[in-house]
């Protein structure tokens, strides 16, 4: 837990935003990113999160301090996170507990996108903004 007295709690000021909020999110979305798309995605009004599952959890996560770790025979190095934290996210039906961050549309880019510098999922929410 923190202490209040070094981590306050800003509220927005009026008039927060009321606007539609579109929100890319992708396998490469972990630690302090993750927790900001979980935070999105439990409190903010008239968000859509589209992309792929992020490798961050949406309740919890591993992160902050990283640990190196050397195999003793092969001399291989690894790094992982020893700080579990659990992130100030409410209860939602549609995300399951130990998954990452679930977006509204699932969009994967096509390799055929990639080869011609097509970003998939901007495309697509530019098409579901054409549409409203």
């Amino acid at each position: 837990m923190q202490n209040e007295k070094y981590n306050p709690v800003y509220r927005s000021k009026s008039p927060a935003y009321q606007g539609k909020l579109y929100l890319l999110i992708n396998e490469n979305v972990a630690s302090a990113a993750s927790h900001f798309a979980s935070l999105v995605k439990a409190y903010a009004r008239n968000v859509t999160i589209v992309g792929v599952e992020t490798v961050g959890g949406y309740y919890d996560h591993n992160g902050h301090i990283s640990l190196v770790y050397e195999l003793p025979n092969s001399e291989i190095k690894t790094k992982f996170s020893v700080v579990y934290v659990v992130q100030d996210a409410r209860v939602l039906p549609d995300q399951p507990q130990g998954r990452g961050i679930i977006p509204d549309y699932e969009v994967w880019p096509r390799l055929d996108d990639f080869l011609q510098h097509k970003d998939t999922q901007m495309e697509f929410i530019l098409q579901l903004i054409g549409n409203q």
